[in-house]
């Protein structure tokens, strides 16, 4: 007597297999992606956190001043690595320079803009610019004061974009409110500030959503003026948050 044939698939239960496979891949793709996101927001948050630890080291070496964006201000130098920027003053007090750069920066593989940027990691943090140079005891609120923020489509030493005058700003030498869709993280930022701590804020709150009622900008800095005072605007004291 011959042994019974093993019985395979069919055809429709082979259909249905495939169907309920596709079914939970569509269902667990979007959770790991926004998994993915949530660890590289909390890892470019731990960047931040080291970075502004690292400014407050340079300032407690020098007269408890922060660093200056740039040595040279405007305009920009030629070549724009001619620049002694932030990022290059506190590097002695960093001990791994990737930290610097954002594992969700969109700009990482960017090249052109104005100046032009070259492919290769990016520089993914600024500073904004009313805080270069400053002592670090002078903003009334330093708790909200922000430090460091995400922006950049430049190498490390480059003099474009290590500065910042809107928070909604965030690369190629774009200006708000061009750039607001190209956010790192969940449709926000992350931020150090200058007590220390880090946080991220959605689009729209926090630092996004400060501005003050002070002359902006103030008398003698009319002609310099980068960006319009507007919620976020980081360029002058006048844009300092004020003391709770």
């Amino acid at each position: 007597m011959l042994p019974p044939r093993a019985r395979g698939f069919t055809l429709i239960e082979l259909l249905v297999v495939i169907a309920i496979i596709a079914i939970l891949a569509a269902i667990l793709f979007p959770v790991l992606s926004r998994a993915r996101a949530k660890g590289q927001q909390t890892m470019c948050l731990s960047n931040l956190k080291q970075l502004g630890l690292a400014m407050i080291a340079y300032a407690s070496d020098y007269d408890m001043i922060f660093p200056r964006w740039s040595d040279c201000g405007d305009p920009m130098p030629n070549p724009p690595t001619l620049a002694f920027t932030w990022d290059e003053a506190i590097e002695p007090y960093v001990k791994n320079t990737q930290i610097f750069s954002c594992p969700a920066n969109p700009y990482e593989s960017a090249t052109g803009g104005n100046p032009p940027t070259s492919p290769g990691p990016k520089r993914g943090y600024s500073m904004p610019r009313y805080i270069s140079g400053v002592y670090t005891g002078a903003p009334p609120n330093p708790v909200d004061t922000v430090l460091l923020v995400e922006k950049g489509a430049y190498p490390l030493g480059h003099w474009a974009d290590a500065a910042t005058e809107s928070f909604y700003q965030m690369g190629m030498q774009q200006k708000y409110p061009t750039d607001t869709t190209r956010t790192p993280h969940n449709d926000g930022k992350n931020f150090v500030f200058v007590d220390g701590h880090a946080k991220w804020y959605h689009m729209g709150a926090g630092p996004f959503a400060v501005l003050t009622s002070a002359t902006c900008p103030p008398p003698g800095f009319a002609g310099v003026i980068w960006e319009p005072h507007e919620p976020g605007h980081c360029e002058f004291w006048t844009d300092w948050p004020p003391r709770p």
